[in-house]
């Protein structure tokens, strides 16, 4: 509450207000520069203050008659939004009657900045930014500087932020230049904790592009969907591949996602179901299983990378509510959960398949939604499986190990089409069949199978949407046999691909593979940083040593390469793993630096003679054991150390 003990002025700042738009105009901010209170240097934070104009506030208790008083969540957990790039304009076009378009040469979440001259007390400046050239392009993102009246005058924002490319400038009678207008760059990300370079350009673009949209798409805590429209933590995108692709590899983000992982807890209904966003509770469709299932993906991934039980713990109830819930309703006819919608719902949109598929799909009830939800409640469930495990609560879980196989051998039985295929046998439903453990091992081979011959002959692409990416990833990253592959689908520029953004000009990733008419900046394909760290790289936790207590290193040469290396925090320091071509002999050399504490487990793809480490044969290496030895790859054990093997 407030009393008549505190002062109060009007501020320079006003919110415009939502403006009304199909997709949630998020409206702006109105900096009004001849209120001199609280603009400026006008002192209104300092001991020399002159407040004798300034009123006494309004007593207030809102809270006074209430009958329930709300169980409180502290928000503010993790980094704050603060700016973290400023660069100048590279481009103004005039368009006409004291309007210019302002290109800041690359797609930025944030603040604007900029300097007027010529503008009479009361003279309105209209701000409007857009992700495209189009000034009708801005989905009402709108700012307003009311001028003083004196040459150099700012506006700055201070409360609204907005995303875009392209700022719109009308009302001006002098023409800006390059400096007057600078860009800031906001972001709630946690600080950066990842390197990687490699002899492709291309490659190191993409792993620069992949962080910056991460950061673009955090603010205020949440990782968004569009952060110049709808700004919502959806599960499915903003959670499941981006977290484990890029957020938790690359970033310093333990805290955030401690904190996230509470946004989905947070949000539960007493009836256990979860909402597709959070920790705004926007709407209950628009997502389905893979949304509402966040927490299970979140809370496993965070412990493997940082060894955090108490996540995993906090996490449990929340998880076997939901299944719960998920498993409420089964359909008469095959005995298979509907995710607790009757099936009159089966086209809303709560019942989605994957989401922005090539071609510009998007599975919006019927079969294929179905398969899809019912793979994602396997997954859910394997993980919370995963989670009894670690915190022995075995006993309690064992009905859900019982459902679990119900569901998986249902799943097989009604979309098993034989020779490896399962319903209609895209990339999608192949890969969701395998990471779900729907998939018999006497099948694997078949499935496996299929799914590259898919890849490099029918649909040589990534034929998935902004949902499917972390089943997929985490098959292609786990079999070495697609690295070759996923090289080659990299190294395309033609649509859909990550290549093709870079070679439309993207300077973040897009909304949809064909970028067409949606969000220029958006968390549908962050993650692909991923496979240079955890695959080129090959610098993964493990399940027994979570949060790099023990991790491997599993590098992999491609063809495509001279060299790769990359540089990971971990809670025990910084691990780098590199490998360069010897062209004068055909082999590779490995470098690692081990951070004092935990062991390494290495593959190296030769044998033990044909390694020397430092000069020397490998039995004579300190710190370096042979755990295993197979036709092709050696398993070492390396302890803290820097290390250079040449494999012949």
């Amino acid at each position: 509450h407030t009393d008549s003990t505190w002062k109060t002025a009007g501020s320079s700042s006003r919110n415009i207000g939502k403006i009304p738009h199909k997709m949630g105009g998020m409206g702006g901010e109105e900096v009004d520069g001849r209120i001199d209170n609280l603009d400026g240097n006008r002192r209104w934070n300092s001991l020399g203050i002159d407040d004798s104009a300034w009123v006494a506030a309004a007593t207030t208790s809102p809270l006074k008659s209430i009958t329930r008083w709300p169980e409180l969540s502290a928000a503010n957990l993790t980094d704050p939004s603060r700016v973290v790039a400023k660069f100048p304009a590279v481009k103004i076009t005039p368009a006409g009657n004291g309007a210019y378009r302002v290109d800041m040469g690359r797609s930025f979440t944030g603040f604007l900045e900029a300097s007027f001259n010529g503008l009479a007390s009361g003279d309105t400046v209209s701000i409007k930014v857009s992700d495209r050239v189009g000034a009708d392009e801005t989905y009402d993102q709108q700012q307003r500087y009311i001028a003083r009246g004196e040459n150099g005058e700012k506006f700055t924002n201070r409360f609204n932020f907005f995303c875009g490319r392209y700022i719109h400038l009308s009302g001006l009678k002098i023409a800006p230049t390059l400096t007057d207008i600078q860009a800031l760059a906001v972001s709630s990300a946690a600080q950066p904790a990842a390197q990687f370079h490699s002899s492709s350009e291309r490659y190191n673009k993409f792993f620069e592009v992949d962080l910056y949209t991460y950061q673009m798409c955090n603010v205020e805590g949440v990782t968004t969907d569009c952060p110049n429209r709808e700004r919502l933590g959806y599960g499915a995108e903003s959670a499941y591949m981006t977290s484990w692709g890029v957020g938790l590899p690359s970033f310093d983000s333990g805290a955030f996602y401690k904190k996230n992982l509470r946004d989905w807890s947070d949000i539960q209904t007493g009836n256990g179901k979860i909402y597709a966003t959070a920790p705004q509770t926007y709407s209950s469709a628009w997502g389905g299983p893979l949304s509402s299932s966040a927490i299970f993906n979140l809370a496993w991934e965070h412990y493997l990378a940082h060894g955090d039980k108490t996540v995993l713990e906090d996490a449990y109830e929340t998880e076997k509510k939901w299944l719960d819930f998920a498993f409420k309703k089964t359909n008469k006819a095959d005995g298979l959960p509907v995710y607790g919608f009757a099936a009159a719902n089966a086209g809303a949109g709560f019942f989605l398949g994957d989401w922005l598929l090539p071609r510009h799909r998007q599975e919006m009830g019927g079969e294929a939604p179905y398969y899809f939800n019912l793979t994602t409640l396997a997954i859910a469930n394997d993980l919370f499986l995963k989670t009894a495990d670690v915190l022995d609560k075995t006993e309690d879980a064992a009905p859900y190990r019982i459902r679990l196989d119900a569901l998986r051998k249902g799943i097989h039985k009604k979309y098993y089409t034989g020779n490896g295929v399962y319903f209609t046998g895209d990339q999608v439903r192949t890969t969701f069949a395998l990471h779900g453990g729907v998939v018999p091992p006497e099948e694997t081979a078949k499935v496996l199978d299929h799914l590259e011959n898919d890849l490099t002959g029918k649909n040589p692409f990534f034929d998935i949407g902004s949902f499917g990416r972390y089943p997929f990833f985490k098959v292609l990253f786990a079999h070495p046999r697609f690295n070759e592959i996923v090289d080659s689908i990299l190294n395309k520029d033609t649509c859909p691909g990550y290549g093709y953004f870079l070679a439309k000009g993207e300077t973040t990733w897009p909304e949809s593979w064909e970028i067409a008419g949606d969000a220029r900046s958006h968390t549908s394909y962050t993650g692909i940083s991923g496979w240079f760290l955890k695959v080129l790289a090959g610098i993964e936790p493990t399940v027994e040593g979570p949060g790099y207590r023990v991790f491997t290193l599993r590098p992999q040469v491609i063809k495509n390469l001279d060299y790769a290396l990359a540089k990971m925090l971990t809670p025990y320091g910084f691990i780098s793993s590199a490998w360069s071509k010897n062209k004068r002999d055909g082999g590779v050399v490995y470098t690692f630096e081990i951070p004092v504490g935990p062991p390494a487990r290495l593959t190296l793809p030769a044998k033990p003679a044909q390694i020397a480490e430092g000069g020397k044969p490998l039995a004579q290496t300190v710190g370096v054991k042979v755990l295993e030895e197979k036709d092709g790859p050696v398993l070492l054990e390396l302890v803290s150390g820097i290390y250079r093997f040449e494999v012949k």
